[in-house]
């Protein structure tokens, strides 16, 4: 089981992922677990490149960063070794889910390796738990077939 700690600064985002499986003679490597993340409404292509190269010499491979970058982070890093993911639907996951699945498709597209969605948690939170439901199965089923792999529902409450 994969656990998830988001930690928000004005300036900067982590998140801490910890699956059980990253540790080396009982000890924890941060760098291995930490996803930086440069997600924020105001975020603008020089904090991307500032979060970006700020993971790469503190040792930290994986970077989440708004979609509507990845393309030019994807060039920019390439051949670094950085591993790019990016959120769907962020801030609220209120969005029709065609929508998010074409979004997920063109950051695949782009060369993103992990997805973070924001699903409807306005349905989970009117018991409408068959919809619910629905929305994270298509969007797992249709990011598999379309070869991601890490996809991962995010929920904020």
């Amino acid at each position: 089981m994969e656990v998830f700690i988001f930690i928000s600064h004005p300036s900067y985002s982590v998140w801490m992922k910890h699956d059980g499986g990253r540790r080396v003679a009982g000890v924890l490597r941060p760098a291995e677990v930490i996803v930086a993340s440069g997600v924020r409404p105001s975020a603008k292509p020089s904090d991307v490149y500032e979060v970006c190269s700020e993971a790469l010499k503190q040792g930290i491979r994986d970077v989440c960063i708004p979609s509507v970058y990845v393309g030019e982070a994807v060039v920019l890093f390439e051949n670094t070794g950085l591993k790019l993911s990016t959120m769907i639907s962020f801030t609220t996951g209120l969005m029709p889910l065609e929508l998010k699945m074409m979004e997920i498709r063109l950051a695949s597209e782009q060369g993103v390796e992990e997805i973070y969605f924001y699903p409807n948690l306005g349905n989970y939170l009117d018991s409408r738990f068959v919809e619910f439901e629905s929305e994270l199965s298509r969007i797992t089923e249709a990011s598999q077939l379309i070869g991601l792999k890490n996809v991962k529902p995010v929920v904020e409450m």
